[in-house]
């Protein structure tokens, strides 16, 4: 159970390490087809610093309850941060949803590229699974 828990927790953290400027230079690009106004970069960095950190607190503390899936705790993690989104960027749910699908974009780009750098193919995955 510890190795697999190393391994995840690596993995993890190698897709929390890539996200961090996906997500950025996604919700930058997604602001203007969200119509969010006065949108500064820093403001951008805060809401990808604490949007992904709180998807992927979440898969981890998922990981560590042996009865729930990593996949439903980065879910959770993913949901919740549209509403934080909404807070930082103080925008109706309509326009917080439409940049959230940016959010969502590029994590599951950052799974898909940390998963290929740390396992190394999908079928080396599937065949931990």
């Amino acid at each position: 159970m510890i190795d697999i828990l190393e391994s995840f927790s690596g993995l993890i953290l190698a897709c929390w390490l890539i996200s961090l400027p996906l997500v950025w230079i996604f919700l930058w690009i997604g602001a203007p087809v969200a119509r969010i106004p006065n949108l500064k970069a820093g403001k951008i960095f805060a809401a990808t610093l604490i949007t992904s950190t709180l998807a992927y607190a979440m898969e981890t503390l998922f990981l560590l309850i042996p009865t729930f899936n990593t996949v439903l705790g980065f879910g959770l993690g993913l949901l919740m941060g549209l509403f934080v989104l909404q807070k930082i960027l103080r925008v109706s749910l309509s326009r917080a949803f439409t940049a959230w699908l940016f959010f969502v974009a590029a994590h599951v780009l950052s799974v898909i590229i940390s998963t290929l750098l740390f396992i190394g193919s999908f079928e080396d995955l599937l065949g931990i699974i």
